[in-house]
Protein backbone atom coordinates (compact mmCIF):
# COMPACT_ATOMS: atom_id res chain seq x y z
CA UNK A 1 0.00 0.00 0.00
CA UNK A 2 2.38 2.67 1.02
CA UNK A 3 5.68 1.25 -0.21
CA UNK A 4 9.24 -0.42 0.60
CA UNK A 5 10.72 2.69 1.88
CA UNK A 6 8.05 3.92 3.70
CA UNK A 7 7.97 0.51 5.63
CA UNK A 8 11.75 0.73 5.53
CA UNK A 9 11.99 4.50 7.30
CA UNK A 10 8.66 3.72 9.95
CA UNK A 11 11.06 0.70 10.91
CA UNK A 12 14.31 2.97 11.57
CA UNK A 13 12.74 5.56 13.05
CA UNK A 14 10.32 3.81 15.22
CA UNK A 15 12.69 2.04 17.55
CA UNK A 16 16.27 0.96 17.20
CA UNK A 17 16.16 -2.91 15.10
CA UNK A 18 17.14 -4.90 18.63
CA UNK A 19 13.68 -3.25 20.44
CA UNK A 20 10.41 -5.39 19.73
CA UNK A 21 8.04 -2.86 17.71
CA UNK A 22 4.37 -3.34 17.90
CA UNK A 23 3.40 -2.93 14.36
CA UNK A 24 1.18 0.25 13.12
CA UNK A 25 0.10 0.93 9.21
CA UNK A 26 -0.69 3.85 10.04
CA UNK A 27 2.55 4.69 11.55
CA UNK A 28 3.55 3.80 7.96
CA UNK A 29 1.23 5.95 6.12
CA UNK A 30 2.02 9.02 8.22
CA UNK A 31 5.92 8.66 6.91
CA UNK A 32 4.52 8.50 3.14
CA UNK A 33 2.43 11.11 3.57
CA UNK A 34 4.27 13.59 6.33
CA UNK A 35 8.02 12.53 5.38
CA UNK A 36 8.21 11.63 1.94
CA UNK A 37 5.27 13.51 0.60
CA UNK A 38 7.19 16.52 2.23
CA UNK A 39 10.60 15.61 0.48
CA UNK A 40 8.67 15.23 -2.59
CA UNK A 41 6.72 18.79 -2.62
CA UNK A 42 9.90 20.53 -2.19
CA UNK A 43 11.41 19.25 -5.11
CA UNK A 44 8.08 20.26 -6.65
CA UNK A 45 8.32 23.84 -5.21
CA UNK A 46 11.74 24.16 -6.74
CA UNK A 47 11.49 22.69 -9.58
CA UNK A 48 8.26 24.57 -10.11
CA UNK A 49 9.91 27.97 -10.33
CA UNK A 50 13.29 27.12 -11.72
CA UNK A 51 11.73 25.98 -15.13
CA UNK A 52 9.81 29.46 -15.06
CA UNK A 53 12.99 31.22 -14.16
CA UNK A 54 15.02 29.02 -16.52
CA UNK A 55 17.26 28.26 -12.75
CA UNK A 56 20.85 26.71 -14.00
CA UNK A 57 22.65 25.93 -10.76
CA UNK A 58 26.19 26.62 -12.25
CA UNK A 59 25.82 30.14 -14.08
CA UNK A 60 22.94 31.55 -11.13
CA UNK A 61 25.42 29.71 -8.66
CA UNK A 62 25.82 32.36 -4.93
CA UNK A 63 29.09 31.67 -2.68
CA UNK A 64 27.80 31.19 0.84
CA UNK A 65 29.27 34.08 2.13
CA UNK A 66 26.95 36.25 -0.12
CA UNK A 67 23.83 35.07 0.57
CA UNK A 68 21.63 36.42 3.00
CA UNK A 69 21.36 35.17 6.91
CA UNK A 70 18.54 32.43 6.00
CA UNK A 71 20.30 31.12 3.48
CA UNK A 72 23.32 30.59 6.11
CA UNK A 73 21.16 29.37 8.75
CA UNK A 74 19.72 26.17 6.76
CA UNK A 75 23.18 25.06 5.00
CA UNK A 76 24.43 25.40 8.56
CA UNK A 77 22.12 23.31 9.59
CA UNK A 78 22.56 21.53 6.71
CA UNK A 79 26.09 20.51 7.64
CA UNK A 80 25.56 20.29 11.35
CA UNK A 81 22.72 17.52 10.73
CA UNK A 82 25.03 15.68 8.63
CA UNK A 83 27.60 15.87 11.37
CA UNK A 84 25.65 14.15 13.54
CA UNK A 85 23.75 11.69 11.35
CA UNK A 86 27.09 10.50 10.16
CA UNK A 87 28.55 10.08 14.26
CA UNK A 88 24.76 8.08 14.58
CA UNK A 89 25.36 5.63 11.86
CA UNK A 90 29.27 5.14 12.68
CA UNK A 91 28.07 4.05 16.22
CA UNK A 92 25.27 1.70 14.39
CA UNK A 93 22.36 4.23 15.73
CA UNK A 94 20.21 4.23 12.58
CA UNK A 95 17.48 5.23 14.50
CA UNK A 96 19.24 8.65 15.98
CA UNK A 97 20.06 9.29 12.59
CA UNK A 98 16.83 8.49 10.43
CA UNK A 99 14.85 10.91 13.36
CA UNK A 100 17.46 13.50 12.68
CA UNK A 101 17.15 13.65 9.13
CA UNK A 102 12.99 13.62 9.58
CA UNK A 103 13.42 16.36 11.61
CA UNK A 104 15.51 18.66 9.76
CA UNK A 105 13.57 17.83 6.61
CA UNK A 106 9.96 18.64 8.09
CA UNK A 107 11.00 21.38 10.62
CA UNK A 108 14.26 22.90 9.16
CA UNK A 109 13.88 22.48 5.44
CA UNK A 110 9.96 22.68 5.33
CA UNK A 111 8.62 24.45 7.86
CA UNK A 112 11.18 27.41 8.39
CA UNK A 113 13.42 27.94 5.71
CA UNK A 114 10.94 27.38 2.41
CA UNK A 115 7.78 28.80 3.74
CA UNK A 116 9.90 31.70 5.15
CA UNK A 117 11.69 31.94 1.62
CA UNK A 118 8.67 31.64 -0.91
CA UNK A 119 8.07 34.61 -1.40
CA UNK A 120 12.02 35.13 -2.81
CA UNK A 121 11.21 32.65 -5.66
CA UNK A 122 7.73 34.06 -6.13
CA UNK A 123 9.01 37.66 -7.27
CA UNK A 124 9.69 38.44 -11.15
CA UNK A 125 13.28 39.77 -11.30
CA UNK A 126 16.24 37.04 -11.19
CA UNK A 127 17.80 39.10 -8.95
CA UNK A 128 21.49 38.23 -6.44
CA UNK A 129 18.24 37.15 -3.44
CA UNK A 130 16.66 34.92 -5.52
CA UNK A 131 19.69 33.44 -7.28
CA UNK A 132 21.03 33.09 -3.27
CA UNK A 133 17.73 31.18 -2.47
CA UNK A 134 18.21 28.62 -5.56
CA UNK A 135 21.71 28.16 -5.03
CA UNK A 136 20.64 27.01 -0.86
CA UNK A 137 17.67 24.93 -1.95
CA UNK A 138 18.97 23.15 -4.66
CA UNK A 139 21.95 22.51 -2.64
CA UNK A 140 19.84 21.50 0.75
CA UNK A 141 17.93 19.38 -1.13
CA UNK A 142 20.59 17.75 -2.75
CA UNK A 143 22.40 16.75 0.10
CA UNK A 144 19.37 15.77 1.97
CA UNK A 145 18.46 13.29 -0.86
CA UNK A 146 21.99 11.66 -0.70
CA UNK A 147 21.76 11.60 3.32
CA UNK A 148 18.53 9.69 2.92
CA UNK A 149 19.64 7.16 0.31
CA UNK A 150 20.30 4.02 2.90
CA UNK A 151 17.50 4.85 4.42
CA UNK A 152 15.21 5.47 1.36
CA UNK A 153 16.57 4.26 -1.57
CA UNK A 154 13.78 4.54 -4.40
CA UNK A 155 12.27 7.22 -3.13
CA UNK A 156 15.88 8.75 -2.93
CA UNK A 157 16.93 7.70 -6.28
CA UNK A 158 13.80 9.37 -8.15
CA UNK A 159 14.81 12.59 -6.65
CA UNK A 160 18.26 12.63 -7.47
CA UNK A 161 17.20 11.52 -11.24
CA UNK A 162 15.02 14.60 -11.27
CA UNK A 163 17.84 16.96 -9.67
CA UNK A 164 19.92 15.40 -12.13
CA UNK A 165 17.41 15.96 -15.34
CA UNK A 166 16.83 19.41 -14.38
CA UNK A 167 20.68 20.40 -14.26
CA UNK A 168 22.73 18.99 -16.93
CA UNK A 169 25.30 21.26 -16.67
CA UNK A 170 26.11 19.69 -13.38
CA UNK A 171 28.00 16.08 -13.20
CA UNK A 172 26.87 14.06 -10.85
CA UNK A 173 26.70 10.05 -11.22
CA UNK A 174 23.78 8.30 -12.75
CA UNK A 175 22.58 7.35 -9.53
CA UNK A 176 22.79 8.65 -5.80
CA UNK A 177 23.78 5.42 -5.08
CA UNK A 178 26.53 6.03 -6.90
CA UNK A 179 27.35 9.89 -4.95
CA UNK A 180 29.81 9.75 -2.28
CA UNK A 181 28.13 9.88 1.07
CA UNK A 182 28.04 13.75 2.32
CA UNK A 183 30.56 15.20 4.66
CA UNK A 184 29.94 18.45 7.11
CA UNK A 185 31.84 21.03 5.87
CA UNK A 186 32.88 22.72 8.97
CA UNK A 187 33.32 25.88 7.81
CA UNK A 188 29.61 26.29 6.60
CA UNK A 189 28.45 25.59 10.36
CA UNK A 190 27.52 28.71 12.01
CA UNK A 191 26.65 27.74 15.68
CA UNK A 192 25.91 31.29 16.42
CA UNK A 193 23.65 31.85 13.58
CA UNK A 194 21.92 28.91 14.51
CA UNK A 195 21.36 29.60 18.45
CA UNK A 196 19.87 33.14 17.08
CA UNK A 197 17.82 31.30 14.55
CA UNK A 198 16.55 29.12 17.81
CA UNK A 199 16.08 32.05 19.77
CA UNK A 200 13.84 33.57 16.76
CA UNK A 201 11.97 30.50 16.22
CA UNK A 202 11.36 30.39 19.78
CA UNK A 203 9.96 34.08 19.85
CA UNK A 204 7.43 33.18 17.25
CA UNK A 205 6.09 30.01 19.05
CA UNK A 206 5.48 32.47 21.70
CA UNK A 207 4.21 35.19 19.45
CA UNK A 208 2.01 33.27 17.93
CA UNK A 209 0.39 31.48 20.98
CA UNK A 210 -0.37 35.06 22.29
CA UNK A 211 -2.16 36.21 19.01
CA UNK A 212 -4.32 33.00 19.63
CA UNK A 213 -5.15 33.35 23.27
CA UNK A 214 -6.32 37.27 22.62
CA UNK A 215 -7.92 35.76 19.32
CA UNK A 216 -5.91 38.49 16.89
CA UNK A 217 -5.23 37.11 13.35
CA UNK A 218 -1.80 36.97 12.41
CA UNK A 219 -2.98 38.84 8.83
CA UNK A 220 -4.40 41.77 11.42
CA UNK A 221 -0.71 44.16 11.93
CA UNK A 222 0.19 45.26 15.52
CA UNK A 223 2.40 47.82 16.54
CA UNK A 224 5.15 45.98 18.34
CA UNK A 225 6.45 42.91 20.29
CA UNK A 226 8.04 43.04 23.53
CA UNK A 227 10.91 40.44 24.15
CA UNK A 228 12.55 39.22 27.66
CA UNK A 229 14.61 36.48 28.48
CA UNK A 230 17.50 36.68 25.64
CA UNK A 231 20.81 37.19 26.86
CA UNK A 232 22.13 40.78 26.15
CA UNK A 233 24.96 38.94 24.72
CA UNK A 234 22.90 37.44 22.38
CA UNK A 235 20.59 40.20 21.58
CA UNK A 236 22.84 42.18 17.97
CA UNK A 237 22.58 38.78 16.37
CA UNK A 238 18.43 38.29 16.74
CA UNK A 239 18.86 41.53 15.84
CA UNK A 240 20.05 41.09 12.93
CA UNK A 241 17.12 38.48 12.33
CA UNK A 242 14.26 40.50 13.71
CA UNK A 243 12.66 40.82 10.46
CA UNK A 244 11.74 37.35 10.14
CA UNK A 245 10.11 37.96 13.59
CA UNK A 246 8.13 41.08 12.35
CA UNK A 247 7.25 38.97 8.99
CA UNK A 248 6.00 35.74 10.88
CA UNK A 249 3.85 37.94 13.40
CA UNK A 250 3.24 40.93 11.16
CA UNK A 251 4.15 43.29 13.48
CA UNK A 252 6.31 46.49 13.14
CA UNK A 253 8.97 46.60 15.56
CA UNK A 254 10.39 44.30 18.21
CA UNK A 255 10.84 45.84 21.41
CA UNK A 256 13.79 44.88 24.39
CA UNK A 257 11.80 44.35 27.72
CA UNK A 258 12.46 42.98 31.26
CA UNK A 259 10.50 40.18 31.95
CA UNK A 260 8.64 41.40 35.07
CA UNK A 261 7.81 44.46 32.96
CA UNK A 262 5.41 42.02 31.26
CA UNK A 263 4.69 39.21 33.83
CA UNK A 264 3.52 41.28 37.34
CA UNK A 265 3.80 38.54 40.35
CA UNK A 266 2.29 39.02 43.20
CA UNK A 267 1.40 36.92 46.73
CA UNK A 268 -2.32 36.28 47.53
CA UNK A 269 -2.57 34.17 51.26
CA UNK A 270 -3.91 30.94 51.22
CA UNK A 271 -6.15 31.04 54.65
CA UNK A 272 -6.45 27.40 55.38
CA UNK A 273 -3.01 27.44 55.88
CA UNK A 274 -2.30 30.82 57.68
CA UNK A 275 -5.09 30.40 59.91
CA UNK A 276 -3.83 27.47 62.06
CA UNK A 277 -0.16 29.29 62.33
CA UNK A 278 -1.60 33.06 63.16
CA UNK A 279 -5.16 33.14 64.60
CA UNK A 280 -6.80 36.25 65.87
CA UNK A 281 -3.87 37.97 63.64
CA UNK A 282 -4.55 35.86 60.17
CA UNK A 283 -6.05 38.83 58.37
CA UNK A 284 -2.97 41.32 59.55
CA UNK A 285 -0.60 38.98 57.84
CA UNK A 286 -2.71 38.29 55.27
CA UNK A 287 -2.49 42.04 54.20
CA UNK A 288 1.37 41.87 54.73
CA UNK A 289 1.21 38.68 52.05
CA UNK A 290 -0.89 41.16 49.42
CA UNK A 291 1.84 44.43 49.80
CA UNK A 292 5.23 42.42 49.76
CA UNK A 293 7.43 43.48 47.54
CA UNK A 294 8.68 41.57 44.46
CA UNK A 295 11.67 40.49 45.54
CA UNK A 296 10.12 38.39 48.25
CA UNK A 297 7.64 37.11 45.74
CA UNK A 298 10.17 35.97 43.55
CA UNK A 299 11.55 33.76 46.47
CA UNK A 300 8.09 32.32 47.54
CA UNK A 301 7.72 31.24 44.01
CA UNK A 302 11.03 29.30 43.97
CA UNK A 303 10.17 27.61 46.64
CA UNK A 304 11.62 29.37 49.84
CA UNK A 305 10.20 30.81 52.99
CA UNK A 306 10.76 34.98 53.45
CA UNK A 307 10.05 37.28 56.66
CA UNK A 308 6.98 40.32 56.78
CA UNK A 309 6.91 42.12 59.74
CA UNK A 310 3.30 42.20 61.56
CA UNK A 311 2.14 44.55 64.22
CA UNK A 312 5.78 44.90 64.98
CA UNK A 313 6.78 41.51 65.37
CA UNK A 314 9.12 39.50 62.73
CA UNK A 315 6.47 36.75 61.06
CA UNK A 316 8.02 33.85 58.54
CA UNK A 317 5.82 33.33 55.75
CA UNK A 318 6.16 29.67 54.18
CA UNK A 319 5.26 29.14 50.41
CA UNK A 320 2.76 26.85 51.07
CA UNK A 321 0.80 29.94 52.70
CA UNK A 322 0.77 31.88 49.69
CA UNK A 323 -0.38 31.08 45.68
CA UNK A 324 1.47 32.85 43.31
CA UNK A 325 -1.00 34.96 40.69
CA UNK A 326 0.70 36.14 37.61
CA UNK A 327 -0.90 39.24 36.08
CA UNK A 328 -0.23 41.00 32.61
CA UNK A 329 -0.17 44.92 32.10
CA UNK A 330 -3.33 45.78 30.18
CA UNK A 331 -3.40 46.02 26.40
CA UNK A 332 -0.37 43.38 26.13
CA UNK A 333 -1.03 40.02 24.84
CA UNK A 334 1.98 37.78 27.40
CA UNK A 335 3.42 34.25 26.52
CA UNK A 336 5.91 32.61 28.12
CA UNK A 337 8.27 29.06 28.15
CA UNK A 338 9.80 30.13 31.02
CA UNK A 339 13.17 31.45 29.78
CA UNK A 340 11.67 33.83 27.49
CA UNK A 341 8.81 35.76 27.50
CA UNK A 342 6.84 38.25 24.75
CA UNK A 343 4.19 40.35 24.53
CA UNK A 344 2.35 41.52 21.70
CA UNK A 345 0.83 44.99 21.47
CA UNK A 346 -2.66 44.40 20.98
CA UNK A 347 -3.74 48.48 20.51
CA UNK A 348 -5.42 48.67 17.23
CA UNK A 349 -5.01 52.45 15.44
CA UNK A 350 -7.14 52.86 12.40
CA UNK A 351 -4.10 52.80 10.22
CA UNK A 352 -3.19 49.59 11.84
CA UNK A 353 -7.21 47.75 10.74
CA UNK A 354 -6.68 49.47 7.49
CA UNK A 355 -4.06 47.62 6.84
CA UNK A 356 -5.49 44.48 8.48
CA UNK A 357 -8.19 44.80 6.18
CA UNK A 358 -6.33 45.10 2.50
CA UNK A 359 -4.38 42.30 3.92
CA UNK A 360 -7.25 39.98 4.25
CA UNK A 361 -8.58 41.16 0.72
CA UNK A 362 -5.41 39.76 -0.70
CA UNK A 363 -5.92 36.98 1.25
CA UNK A 364 -9.72 36.23 -0.27
CA UNK A 365 -8.30 37.06 -3.77
CA UNK A 366 -5.23 34.81 -3.45
CA UNK A 367 -8.23 32.15 -2.40
CA UNK A 368 -10.47 32.66 -5.40
CA UNK A 369 -7.20 32.37 -7.72
CA UNK A 370 -6.64 28.83 -6.59
CA UNK A 371 -10.40 28.13 -6.72
CA UNK A 372 -10.62 29.68 -10.43
CA UNK A 373 -8.00 26.95 -11.27
CA UNK A 374 -5.54 29.94 -12.44
CA UNK A 375 -1.71 29.48 -12.49
CA UNK A 376 0.83 31.23 -10.78
CA UNK A 377 2.04 33.33 -12.93
CA UNK A 378 -1.40 34.37 -13.97
CA UNK A 379 -2.30 38.34 -14.32
CA UNK A 380 -5.12 39.01 -13.22
CA UNK A 381 -8.17 42.16 -13.24
CA UNK A 382 -9.55 42.32 -10.02
CA UNK A 383 -13.34 44.46 -9.73
CA UNK A 384 -14.79 44.92 -6.60
CA UNK A 385 -17.75 46.52 -4.56
CA UNK A 386 -17.20 46.50 -0.63
CA UNK A 387 -18.21 48.89 2.23
CA UNK A 388 -16.96 52.11 2.84
CA UNK A 389 -14.88 51.36 5.37
CA UNK A 390 -13.38 48.40 3.63
CA UNK A 391 -13.52 50.51 -0.02
CA UNK A 392 -10.98 52.65 1.71
CA UNK A 393 -8.84 50.49 2.69
CA UNK A 394 -8.86 48.76 -0.73
CA UNK A 395 -8.02 52.57 -2.00
CA UNK A 396 -4.89 53.02 0.44
CA UNK A 397 -3.68 49.80 -0.50
CA UNK A 398 -4.29 49.05 -3.71
CA UNK A 399 -0.82 49.08 -5.14
CA UNK A 400 0.46 46.42 -2.30
CA UNK A 401 -3.17 44.03 -2.78
CA UNK A 402 -2.13 44.41 -6.43
CA UNK A 403 1.64 43.62 -6.47
CA UNK A 404 1.10 40.37 -4.21
CA UNK A 405 -2.33 38.93 -6.04
CA UNK A 406 -0.42 39.49 -9.69
CA UNK A 407 -3.27 42.11 -10.47
CA UNK A 408 -2.44 44.27 -13.39
CA UNK A 409 -5.59 46.63 -11.95
CA UNK A 410 -7.73 46.63 -9.36
CA UNK A 411 -11.30 48.60 -9.73
CA UNK A 412 -14.56 49.45 -8.06
CA UNK A 413 -17.48 47.74 -10.36
CA UNK A 414 -20.10 45.12 -10.65
CA UNK A 415 -18.58 42.92 -13.03
CA UNK A 416 -18.62 39.53 -12.61
CA UNK A 417 -15.14 38.06 -14.19
CA UNK A 418 -14.68 34.46 -14.55
CA UNK A 419 -15.46 33.56 -10.54
CA UNK A 420 -17.22 36.33 -8.36
CA UNK A 421 -18.02 35.92 -4.60
CA UNK A 422 -18.89 37.65 -1.94
CA UNK A 423 -17.40 37.57 1.46
CA UNK A 424 -17.34 39.11 5.26
CA UNK A 425 -13.76 40.96 5.65
CA UNK A 426 -13.68 41.34 9.20
CA UNK A 427 -17.16 41.99 9.17
CA UNK A 428 -16.93 44.32 6.53
CA UNK A 429 -18.78 43.22 3.32
CA UNK A 430 -17.49 42.43 -0.37
CA UNK A 431 -18.16 41.28 -3.49
CA UNK A 432 -14.99 40.02 -5.22
CA UNK A 433 -14.55 39.01 -8.97
CA UNK A 434 -11.36 38.02 -10.91
CA UNK A 435 -10.49 37.43 -14.28
CA UNK A 436 -7.29 36.60 -16.09
CA UNK A 437 -5.87 39.85 -18.38
CA UNK A 438 -5.85 36.91 -20.97
CA UNK A 439 -8.36 34.51 -20.20
CA UNK A 440 -7.66 31.04 -21.62
CA UNK A 441 -4.38 31.68 -21.91
CA UNK A 442 -1.56 29.14 -20.11
CA UNK A 443 1.69 29.46 -19.72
Amino acid sequence: KHGADALRWYFLATSPPWVPTRFDEDGVKEVAGKVFDTLRNTYGFLSLYANIDGYDPKAHFVPLSSRPPMDRWVVSRLNTTVAEVVQSMDAYDLTKAVRRLQLFVLEDVSNWYVRLSRSRFWKGEMDADKKAAYSTLYEVLGATVRAAAPFAPFLTEDLHARLREAAPGVEVPDSVHLCAYPASDVKAVDAELETAMDSVRAIVTLGRSARNACAIKVRQPLSKILVAGVPGESRDAVVALAGLVLSELNVKDLVWADQKDLIVSRAAPVFPSLGPKHGKDVNQVADAIRELPPDDVAVLAAGASVKAVVADELVVIEPCDVEIVTETPEGLAVQTDGRLAVALDTTLTDDLRDEGLAREMINKIQFMRKEAGFQVVDRIHVRYEAAPRLKKAIKRFSARIAKETLATDIAESNEAGELQKEWDVNGEWARISVERVERGARP
